[in-house]
């Protein structure tokens, strides 16, 4: 199992599910800047991938400054860990995490959740629920990796 940063997107892209590869294909202009794409790659295959950004996620700038002391304190957020289903259950997300934490050298990683049952999986790898809110009529969960606290 190899972990790299993956240079061309649409490979990436391509392991997704429809529904956030539309999303984030429309929005990819806007953040690629300040955002690196990491795999997991196993048999020259995509098992895993996620994306750190930099800066807010677009589907997130109407509530940005709820957003602001992580953005301020170079927290990293983690927007589309995916692991595709037929290797699920492999500690793949976990593994990816943990050499997130590591090659970026950073302590202070930043996401949120639209699906609640996904939190205890994020908690298990050391973030902790900051809160929940409202957008778009849907609740999502905030949650922060901070390793001075862990």
């Amino acid at each position: 199992m190899i972990f790299t940063e993956l240079n061309k997107a649409e490979d990436f892209f391509n392991i997704l599910p429809d529904d956030w590869r539309n999303e984030l294909k429309s929005t990819w202009d806007q953040i690629n800047l300040k955002s690196q794409i990491y795999c997991l790659i196993d048999d020259n295959k995509i098992v895993a991938g996620g994306i750190v950004l930099e800066t807010c996620p677009t589907d997130l700038l109407s509530i940005k400054d709820k957003f602001h002391c992580y953005l301020q304190n170079n927290y990293l957020y983690i927007g589309y860990l995916w692991v595709i289903p037929n290797q699920r259950g492999k500690d793949l997300g976990t593994t990816w995490l943990s050499h997130v934490k590591t090659i970026q050298d950073q302590s202070r990683l930043w996401l949120t959740i639209e699906d609640k049952n996904l939190k205890s999986f994020y908690e298990k790898n050391g973030f902790k629920l900051v809160e929940s809110y409202q957008i778009q009529n849907k609740t999502e969960w905030l949650l922060v990796y901070d390793e001075s606290e862990t």
